[in-house]
């Protein structure tokens, strides 16, 4: 779990908590503020959540590739492709 995830996993909780004590007191800023928090933590725990993803795939790509297959290639100019 990266920091967006977990950042962003806490804004969630925080909005929540707004949404909630707007509810109680009957302050409709708060309860939208509690929304707009959440929303903004939805947002940050998918963009963690697609950074994992993009490491996920780099790091197999790099193990299928390796450094061997690498030194597989043409070394010369466009002639040796």
């Amino acid at each position: 779990m990266n920091k967006n995830r977990i950042v962003g996993k806490g804004k969630q909780i925080k909005g929540k908590i707004k949404e909630a004590a707007g509810k109680v007191v009957g302050d409709t800023k708060l309860q939208v503020d509690g929304k707009s928090d959440q929303l903004k933590g939805n947002v940050q725990h998918a963009v963690g959540t697609i950074e994992e993803i993009v490491d996920t795939v780099i790091g197999e790509a790099d193990f299928q590739v390796g450094p061997a297959a690498v030194s597989d290639l043409p070394q010369g100019g466009k002639e040796s492709l």
